[in-house]
């Protein structure tokens, strides 16, 4: 009996290691086919080795989803001079959420210049939705009117492309003071507060201000979150250090003070473009996305 039971285990031992190693050569297959896939199109011609060289994320990869619709070259058309500088990609949960439906535009970090977005297409090839990407504000200034004006993607910089209105009613590119943002309008995803500088760098517990301001002015500062505005709390302060927190701790003054420094568009920041749209663009499934430029060849497309 228990030989038996011995050569039972032994079986469902060696059945689970087969079915481990089969996926694992499945997996290294795939990735060794979309490396294989992935050879760049030469600029100004219209061959394409294989449709999938246009994803710069596929979900069929990764996911193994292989739902997702096939393109043709027929579909693709006349490529883009400029394929491969720019790749347009999706972020499954920018879909989960349908008041806030964006995608991702990347230029590729190997690009000599910055790419001009501003006047590109994108177009559903199910629907045949058409949207053009505007133009936007590089430095955007609270409470003034902001000149737009063409937005350029740096190498290896990226822009959320949202279907909705934005919060500023601009597109903008983000840089370390845009945390301050959040505290009056709703943005998804929420701006990055990890750049902004630190309240106690701003307000240091130094002998001045501690004599100027007060320990209790201190004591505030040095519990408030980056990014955010002065409110009054259980701790009371001095109508001099209220005065200065209010002036300090804003959007606006941040700009002012580190506009001029190299670490105001951090790295990683990145554009938000809206093209201010009522209502969804993108099916949920079953799309085909192209990015086209101002002449409507193909620089980038995604299937899922």
């Amino acid at each position: 009996m228990k030989k038996v039971i011995a050569f039972i285990l032994f079986v469902i031992v060696v059945a689970i290691l087969t079915i481990i190693l089969w996926k694992l050569l499945s997996n290294i297959f795939l990735l060794s086919s979309y490396s294989k896939e992935k050879t760049p199109v030469t600029p100004g011609t219209t061959g394409v080795p294989n449709s999938s060289f246009l994803h710069f994320y596929p979900e069929n990869l990764f996911g193994f989803d292989n739902t997702a619709p096939q393109i043709s070259k027929k579909d693709l058309g006349e490529i883009s001079p400029l394929s491969g500088k720019l790749s347009i990609v999706k972020d499954n949960s920018s879909f989960q959420d349908k008041k806030n439906e964006y995608l991702y535009i990347v230029a590729n970090i190997n690009n000599d210049e910055p790419v001009k977005i501003s006047g590109m297409l994108l177009q559903s090839l199910i629907s045949n939705k058409l949207a053009i990407i505007p133009k936007g504000v590089e430095k955007y200034i609270l409470g003034q009117i902001n000149v737009e004006k063409d937005i350029y993607l740096n190498p290896g910089e990226a822009a959320f492309v949202h279907t909705g209105k934005s919060p500023l009613g601009v597109s903008f590119k983000t840089n370390m003071c845009s945390g301050y943002l959040n505290e009056f309008k709703k943005f998804a995803p929420k701006l990055p507060t990890t750049w902004c500088p630190s309240p106690r760098s701003l307000m240091p517990n130094t002998v001045e201000n501690i004599k100027k301001y007060g320990d209790s002015c201190i004591s505030y500062v040095q519990h408030m979150p980056r990014c955010s505005y002065y409110k009054k709390t259980n701790i009371k302060v001095s109508k001099q250090c209220e005065s200065r927190l209010k002036t300090i701790f804003t959007y606006n003054w941040c700009v002012d003070k580190y506009q001029d420094t190299k670490q105001f568009y951090y790295p990683g920041a990145v554009w938000h473009i809206y093209l201010q749209r009522d209502s969804k663009l993108w099916k949920d499934k079953y799309e085909v996305i192209k990015l086209m430029d101002s002449d409507s060849k193909t620089v980038s497309a995604i299937s899922y």
